[in-house]
């Protein structure tokens, strides 16, 4: 699932036109129905306090990542991508997956399933 990250605008409803642009601008693609867009609260400057927005692709598909960034780059913005090593989905059988292949024992009292 990708993931892109709108990092450095304070102005939150210019931020909420920017996600409906990107969600337009990716309305062809494949990876548009598992696509996210997260605003974040933060406040990007540079040395003379220039503000410096910019757009996080997070994703751990490499080829995907290579479609998504020329399309993210003609919104005029900077671009940073960060390799996502995985990517483990919310339902039950998944996570028991995930505890297996971490050789974490259910009735373990550190595991995360016993908190």
């Amino acid at each position: 699932m990708p993931n892109i990250e709108i990092h450095g605008y304070v102005n939150r409803e210019a931020a909420g036109v920017l996600a409906e642009d990107i969600f337009k601008l990716f309305a062809d693609h494949p990876c548009v129905n598992e696509m996210v867009v997260t605003i974040c609260d933060t406040v990007v400057l540079d040395k003379d306090r220039h503000s410096q927005p910019f757009l996080r692709l997070v994703c751990s598909d490499p080829k995907e990542a290579e479609e998504i960034i020329p399309r993210l780059c003609s919104l005029d913005l900077d671009v940073e991508h960060m390799q996502l090593q995985a990517f483990y989905l919310k339902k039950e059988k998944n996570m028991e997956k995930l505890f297996a292949s971490l050789g974490e024992d259910e009735e373990d009292e550190k595991s995360p399933r016993a908190l």
